[in-house]
């Protein structure tokens, strides 16, 4: 990432920066190693991508790394959290045209929206 950094400079946002912090989100998630790391480099990699894409594009990496937020605040048992992100990654993924893995990932985003509706008290 500090490869990038040196290319694009510190202050860019580009794709390519925000690509290691979208890995190191799903490593940490993986592994479960550790939630809220995930979410800080999960949360970067948005800011990153919005920048670079647009607040309002419907984008399948933004889409993705929605998703990806929802799961970790899940698994945290930050229902609240994970319904608001999983609802904004589902949304995204039903406008976005084609991508071979929108109906993947809006029957697998529905599911875990379910699921953690279920579990909110």
């Amino acid at each position: 990432m500090d490869m990038y950094k040196k290319v694009y400079g510190e202050q860019t946002h580009h794709p390519d920066i925000a690509t290691p912090l979208i890995n190191l989100n799903s490593l940490y998630q993986q592994l479960n190693l550790n939630y809220r790391q995930a979410i800080i480099y999960g949360r970067q990699a948005l800011a990153m991508l919005k920048e670079t894409y647009g607040e309002e594009l419907n984008h399948p990496t933004i889409a993705t790394s929605l998703a990806n937020l929802g799961i970790n605040y899940d698994k945290l048992g930050d229902y609240e959290q994970a319904i608001t992100y999983y609802k904004k990654a589902l949304a995204m993924w039903k406008n976005i045209d084609g991508n071979v893995d929108k109906h993947t990932a809006i029957n697998t985003l529905s599911y875990n929206l379910a699921v953690a509706q279920r579990k909110q008290p």
